[in-house]
């Protein structure tokens, strides 16, 4: 400060900053979908994620540091919350959460996302049901659609070598197929009434019914239905 009669005098104004903060703990980490194993704490680094299921495409990663002023970034883009992709099942997916705290010291969580493999569709709940209209019997007299006495048009016996079954209904993604005594035959599938009927001709005798589904994503088939016994046999009643 100088006076109006010139002298001076020089006041100092110490300024002390206090040490950057060296916090580069995280207050949370979540994942989504799926959970981490085990359970977080800010001190452990490495989580597994098994839960993600196998067909699941991204994984949400959150990360909550506990000095606000601290930075995070996940696979090396900053943020706080990030969608990272996923290959689907089977695989490993590692994620990396950095943290770094004010003073620049750091800190790096992992997560690997576990995905298993997708698993084959469950096996039709019941055996496919040869249909009444191609169950073969002796026509009644005088009405033609009642069977005569000693026939029947629900004893698995038919007269009808493409004959139709009715299947369970199939779920969303899942195509029926007909196997013959063990074997997969050609079959047009009738959507509407849930039958399935081969393409080619079935040779007389006893045979063995069953079907399958596949998920038509994943190409997975299941196992085969209970089994239906017919007989056919081109000689029997007509219709």
């Amino acid at each position: 400060m100088t006076a109006p009669n010139g002298s001076q005098k020089t006041y100092a104004v110490n300024v002390n900053r206090a040490a950057l903060g060296g916090n580069n703990n995280l207050s949370g980490l979540t994942v989504s979908p799926g959970t981490l194993s085990p359970a977080f704490t800010a001190a452990r680094t490495a989580y597994a994620v098994n839960n993600a299921g196998s067909s699941t495409t991204s994984i949400l990663v959150t990360a909550a540091p506990q000095d606000s002023s601290a930075t995070v970034a996940i696979n090396a883009q900053g943020g706080n919350a990030r969608s990272i992709p996923l290959p689907g099942g089977p695989s490993s997916t590692e994620i990396e959460v950095l943290v770094i705290a004010p003073n620049s010291t750091d800190k790096t969580y992992l997560i690997t996302v576990n995905q298993p493999a997708p698993a084959a569709p469950p096996a039709p709940a019941s055996a496919p049901d040869l249909i009444t209209e191609d169950d073969s019997c002796e026509p009644g007299i005088p009405d033609p659609a009642v069977c005569a006495p000693g026939t029947s048009n629900v004893d698995n016996v038919t007269n009808v070598n493409t004959p139709r079954f009715r299947v369970p209904q199939p779920a969303a993604g899942e195509t029926p197929s007909l196997y013959v005594d063990g074997a997969e035959v050609s079959a047009n599938f009738d959507q509407g009434a849930n039958t399935l009927a081969p393409t080619a001709a079935l040779n007389d005798g006893v045979r063995t019914i069953t079907s399958t589904v596949t998920n038509t994503a994943t190409t997975l088939e299941s196992a085969q239905s209970p089994s239906l016994t017919v007989t056919i046999d081109t000689n029997a009643p007509g219709n």
